[in-house]
Parts: structure tokens; sequence; C-alpha cells
């Protein structure tokens, strides 16, 4: 059988020359087929590799396929001659070409093929699909395996593979059947075979099978910001195979076995070519290349590192004041710790916390040399508020009370919040409660009354038809009957401040550029601008050119003064400056151009201190509720009974415990119910956003969930609900 070998590679040329030495033959020794050319795509990245077959020619003569000539084979057993390759070209250019080409089949290879490797990849790129190939591609090629054609009466009727010869028995009535399976190829009377074909003894069969040859291949991958250079590779493999046996069936399909064999034949020159290619200077691992130079199985290995960065911590609040739980008790002194309040309580002078500084990075150095920087630190920053002050990056108290943190991003805003204890009910005797701190009543809250604190509220009793307002947490420990309760509600108050305060700020700054442009105009110093020019340049702005300024001071003037019971000092100072330096100029004007960039100053600070939201650590805890409005800008959480006929709204989540029936519950993130709705099917509403989810143990007919813009009604009653969207947006029920 000849040598035959099929390649694949990026060009035809590199194909044929791995051939060529593999066969160790040169082109006029051989017989090149093109199996199919490389194919790019637009960015001009391989797409498909070159394929090509390479056989090389031997001293080859025909044989005719005569039933006379006989040979043994066994003593028993008369069969044709056995022909090993024996397909010559005369017997090719013998063949009638299909195309109607009048020259011979060897003469036109011959005028058309050139010898030189150059020529001779070009002339393939070019020529790939003429009449030529086409012609020689469906003549009969040199059978690769042995075929017998002669019979003898005691040989059975069939085809049979048999030690890679392939036997043919006819008789007057029917014809065996072959088929060419995967990797073989068949031709019979020099047509190429794809399907099932009848055969008989005076048919010229041609079965070809290759050998193939993948090439070993390497590629070098930077990765961790160029910082590691990794090596992959695969090694070649060469695909033997021979013809397996058949039985003596009516039909049999020709296929081949198939051994493989690994080689690595990648060479240390290419791959450091490779890595100065890719201007790898640092960090090379020469024995780590030579390792992969031996490897007979793909994989990966790390040929080059540079010096990673090592990353700096940004800075933190050391909080060293210990927490103490403080828990409500019933009459039968049951500690119930859902419903425990965590207090601390400091004296003045005492330590709060302390700033720990950001500590720096190192930079690295990548494979190129160059150096990689880490990533910027940030400080925290140190607001202190009520009763603190900072000495020494330390936050000290200068009043008893109660610790309050505020975390807006890496701003901390600390506060000493006092305490109101009201020892009986808040009625008519006591009067409304309005305390900046926390407020402790020890009774109830009767009918009509309110309760506000900008810190936390804590009620032993029942509130019916109160009306109680909390900046950070509250708490009740009996019922609630028809009222309103609120936590967290400066929040939001804030986060509309914040959003005119930024209009205010783009205002400010350009009246501020106008202003020095003007200076430059009469060469005059800002300090030399007296409080009576400046007010009356400020009017004339206003009135020329920023005319909607004075409206939008006033809206953030008026929303301070509505909420003035819930917010800062800060709010309020803040909003006393703009009213008094634009809105009545007269009663207390701007004294300097100096006063002017303070106040700006301070807008711009009371901004960015307050742009980033709080972290929601905001609560209400509630045992039972009806007939009630609750509001918290955090969690909602109902420990009781339940909720009968009662609007729930939360920023986060909400948690009822007991029956929901009738009503609203609106959560910001999830919501967790035991029972909804009734037996009687009062309506029934939850909703959350399109990435929240709704889990309730038993839903009752017409109670309605919403998730985002979807929504489903229980027609009749379902336990163990799980509801939320999937991923193409569709509402499911688990």
């Amino acid at each position: 059988m000849e040598p035959s070998i099929t390649i694949k590679a990026d060009t035809i040329e590199e194909a044929t020359q791995t051939a060529l030495s593999i066969l160790q033959a040169t082109v006029d020794q051989v017989r090149i087929e093109v199996l199919h050319s490389p194919k790019k795509n637009f960015l001009g990245i391989v797409k498909q590799q070159a394929e090509v077959s390479v056989t090389k020619l031997g001293n080859l003569t025909a044989t005719p396929l005569s039933t006379e000539s006989s040979t043994n084979i066994s003593p028993n057993q008369q069969s044709v001659a056995v022909q090993e390759s024996a397909v010559s070209i005369d017997e090719i250019t013998s063949t009638p070409l299909s195309k109607a080409s009048a020259e011979p089949m060897s003469s036109s290879i011959e005028k058309a093929i050139p010898t030189d490797m150059e020529d001779l990849v070009d002339f393939f790129l070019a020529e790939e699909n003429s009449d030529v190939f086409a012609t020689y591609d469906e003549a009969p090629t040199p059978q690769d395996t042995n075929v017998s054609t002669q019979i003898t009466e005691d040989m059975p009727f069939g085809a049979w593979v048999e030690n890679q010869v392939l036997y043919i028995h006819e008789d007057e009535k029917k014809y065996p059947v072959i088929a060419p399976g995967k990797n073989v190829t068949l031709k019979v009377n020099g047509l190429k075979v794809t399907d099932r074909i009848a055969v008989s003894k005076t048919d010229r069969i041609g079965i070809d099978y290759q050998d193939e040859v993948t090439p070993s291949e390497f590629s070098i991958q930077l990765m961790a910001q160029n910082t590691r250079a990794v090596l992959f590779v695969r090694p070649g493999k060469i695909v033997h195979r021979t013809l397996q046996d058949q039985p003596v069936a009516n039909f049999i399909q020709l296929e081949v076995d198939e051994t493989v064999e690994f080689f690595n034949d990648l060479k240390l020159d290419d791959v450091y070519e490779k890595v100065q290619q890719l201007g790898i200077k640092q960090g090379i691992d020469y024995h780590a290349i030579e390792q992969a130079m031996v490897l007979k199985e793909p994989g990966e290995v790390v040929i080059a590192e540079g010096i990673s960065p090592i990353q700096g911590k940004d800075g933190e609040l050391d909080w060293l004041v210990e927490e103490v739980i403080e828990t409500e008790k019933d009459d039968t002194e049951k500690v119930d710790f859902r419903e425990a309040n965590k207090i601390v309580n400091v004296e003045e002078g005492e330590i709060i916390a302390s700033k720990i500084p950001a500590t720096p990075g190192k930079p690295g150095k990548d494979l190129f040399g160059e150096p990689i920087f880490p990533k910027e630190v940030q400080e925290i920053i140190i607001k202190t508020g009520k009763n603190t002050t900072l000495k020494h990056d330390r936050v000290v108290a200068v009043a008893p009370g109660r610790p309050s943190i505020e975390w807006r991003g890496r701003l901390v805003k600390i506060d000493i919040i006092k305490e109101y204890l009201h020892q009986g009910d808040v009625g008519i005797d006591s009067g409304h409660i309005q305390f900046q701190g926390d407020v402790r009543v020890l009774g109830n809250v009767n009918d009509s009354m309110n309760v506000t604190a900008s810190g936390r509220v804590n009620v032993k009793g029942t509130v019916t038809r109160g009306n109680i307002q909390a900046g950070q947490s509250m708490y009740i420990g009996d019922n609630v009957f028809s009222s309103t309760l609120s936590v967290g509600r400066e929040n939001f108050v804030i986060s509309e401040l914040v959003m005119l305060l930024r209009e205010i700020l783009g205002y400010t700054d350009n009246m501020q550029v106008a202003l020095h442009q003007l200076l430059v105009v009469r060469g005059l110093q800002p300090t030399e601008l007296t409080s009576r020019e400046l007010n009356h340049l400020l009017r004339l702005l206003f009135e020329k050119k920023y005319t909607n300024f004075r409206d939008i001071v006033m809206r953030f003037v008026n929303k301070v003064r509505m909420h003035i019971s819930v917010l800062s000092e800060e709010w309020t100072n803040l909003a006393d400056s703009l009213y008094e330096s634009f809105i009545v100029v007269s009663s207390n004007p701007l004294e300097s151009m100096a006063a002017y960039e303070a106040l700006n100053d301070d807008i711009r600070a009371t901004y960015e201190s307050h742009r980033i939201p709080p972290e929601p650590k905001a609560f209400l805890t509630v045992p039972y509720a009806i007939n009630s409005t609750l509001y918290c800008s955090g969690n909602i959480n109902v420990t009781g009974h339940g909720v009968y006929h009662s609007v729930l709204k939360a920023g986060n989540d909400v948690s009822v415990q007991g029956v929901c029936r009738g009503g609203e519950i609106r959560a910001g993130r999830n919501v967790t119910l035991d029972e909804v709705g009734s037996e009687v099917g009062v309506k029934t509403v939850i909703s959350v956003p399109a990435d929240g989810i709704i889990r309730i143990d038993y839903a009752h007919p017409n109670t309605n969930i919403l998730i985002g813009n979807r929504q489903h009604s229980f027609a009749s009653g379902a336990s163990r609900i799980i509801a939320k969207l999937n991923a193409d947006g569709n509402l499911e029920l688990h």
C-alpha cells in the first residue's frame, strides 16, 4: 500500500510542506489532492484550516482484472490474485474523462501542475475548482486495500472483509451491496460512491483510507493584568487507520479501525520567538518552557510571571462602645428576643470611636517591565453631630446619651442621642411629645395624640388613633388601632432636599464664576468689593440671567420648615442662611465675596455629605394592627396575630406572622406572610419590585400579587407559595 497522509494547517503550502517532510519525499514523488482550502472571516482570522492528501508514488504496474489469473487462498479454496495498490497511473490515464476532456488525464495534469513548491501552492489556490481537478477527483484512485475479484464455486454469496482484503461473490440472481463508512473513500469504475452500491466481480473497486496527521500547536496568553504568561500546548497526533474485518453479508459498510499516536515536535526556538514578539521581558521561566516541550497531552504551563501589586486597605472606624441588649418582658417574664433593643449609653468625655487610617498599597511590575499600580485607598470621613467632637482622630462624647451612627458611603455621622422617658400615658394631660432624641413611653398613646422623635420611639402599651413618627426605629409593645406609624421618613425628605440642593449649587457655582468675571472687567480684587456692590450685582444676576434661582431656594426653605421636627440643625441652619442671603437681602446681606464663597462651600458640603443614601437600618415592630397605616424606610415586622385592613409600606422587607386580611402590602424587596386573605374573598394586594420575592404559607381566593409589572390573582386557595420573576421576566409560582 502506498504511503499516504492527510495534513491540516493554516495554509496549503504549510500542510504540503509538513506532509513532504513526514513522507521524506519531493513534489515530483507524490500525488497531492486538496481536500479543503483555508477560509478566513472578514477580520482575517482563520475559520477553516487547509487540508491536503499527499500520497507517495511507487513503481506501479497495471494488473488486468481478469478471472483467469488466480492464486491459492487456502489449500481448499481458490481466489483471485490479491492486488495491493493495483491501479496504475497508466490505468488512470486510460479512463475517459467525465467532463468530456479530449486529452488524457496524465497529460492534462502534466501540463497544468508546476513542480516548484511556491508555484504549486499558487496553482492549487487558483485552480482548486477547475475542470482538471474535478475530473481528476472522479477518476479511479489507487486501491489502498487488497480487493479479490475472482471466486470459486465453494465461496459463499455476499461481500466480506478479511485481513484487509475485500471479497465479492455474486450469483445469477443478485449482487452484493457495499457502502463507504466514515473516513473511507470508495470509487467504483472511476466514480466516487457515497451511498450503497451493488458490485460485481468485473467492477474496478478503489478503497482509500488514509492516516491523518495533526501537527503540534502552542499559544501564549497573558493574564492577570499582564503579570502572568501561560503557554498552552496541544501535542500533535497521528490517526492510523486499517480496514475492519466484516463477516459475510448481503450488505456491508466499509469501516476502519483507528489508533491514535501522540507526538510533540514543538521547537524551543519557536516558543522563544513568540515570547520575544509579545515583548515579554520579566520573569521568564526557561525550565518551564523546556518541560512544556515534552508534554504528550494537552496542557498549560506558566512560563513567565511579573510582580502583582499589593492592594492597600481602606480606612476604617473602630467602634469602641460595647452594646448592651435590653429586652421587653411580658407578665410571665418570658423574653422575646426578636423584640430586643440594643441600648448603648455613654458618659461625657468617653471615646466612642477612633479612625483607622487607610494603608496604601504597593505597585507591581508586569511582564513588559511596566508598573502596575494598586487601587487607590479611601479614607473614611467622620462628621460629628450632636454632643460629639473629634480629637486626634477620636470621636468623643461631650454629653451623656446613646451614640447614633449613620453611614453614607465613606462618610459616617456620629451623634449622641438623649432619651426622654414618659412614665404614663400620652393623653390630654401630657400633651403631644416632640423630642430631638429617643422617646420611651411606659404607658399607652391615646386618641389623637402625637409622638415625634428624631431617634427611636418605644411604646410599652397600645396606640389608639395616634400618630407616631420616629427617625430611626419604632417598637410598639401592644396592639395598634386606627393609627399612623412612620419610621425613617427623614431619609425621604432628605433625598428631596438633596435634589433641590443640587440645583441650587449649580446656580451658586455659575454665579460665583460670573461675579469673578465682572470683577476682572472692572479691574477689582475680590476683597475690594463692598457688601452693597456685591448684593447689587447678585440682584442684577437674579433679574437678568438666573430668574428661577430664588424660586428654587424658596422651595428648599419651605420644605425644611415643613419637616423641621425630623431634620437636624444642619438643615435648618442652611435654610436660614439661604433665606437671609438671597430672599430677604436687606435684613442680613452678604458682607463680602468671601462670605458668598463660604456660603457656597456650606451648600456643597451639605450636598456631598447627603447625596449618598444612608444604609437602611430602620425598623418598625408591632404585634398586631387594624385599620392602620405602617410606614418604614427599612423593615416592617408584625410579630403577633397579624394585620387587618391596613396599609404597610416598607423600603426593604415586610414580614407578617399571623393573618393578613384586606388592605395592601408594598415592599422594596421581599414579603413573607403566614396567611393572606379570607374565606369570603376579601381583596388583599401584595406587591414587590421586579427583583423581589413573595413567600406565602397559604393564600385565600381573591389574593392579588404583583411583582414588577406582572400580576397574578388566586382563584382558589394555594399553599406554600414562592413567587418571583424568571430570567424571561415571567411570573413563576413554586
